[in-house]
């Protein structure tokens, strides 16, 4: 058997935030973690444009984390 009820009972601050929502606000860096880039090689005409769009991601991120939605 898992306990489940006692260890709620002996430490509910603990188990808490696994049963109730807590709302937490989404950064620009929680975004740009969850995604890898995978680059051209280096010095490629590829990769000088995959720069360019990272570059314009950074900053939308951070232009949405800053607008209120």
């Amino acid at each position: 058997m898992l306990n489940v009820l006692d260890a709620i009972q002996q430490h509910p601050q603990v188990m808490q935030p696994l049963f109730l929502h807590q709302e937490v606000a989404l950064t620009a860096a929680d975004v740009e973690k969850l995604f890898v880039a995978q680059l051209s090689d280096t010095g490629s005409n590829f990769r000088a444009v995959e720069n360019v769009v990272l570059a314009f991601w950074a900053d939308y991120l951070l232009d949405l984390e800053g607008c209120i939605c």
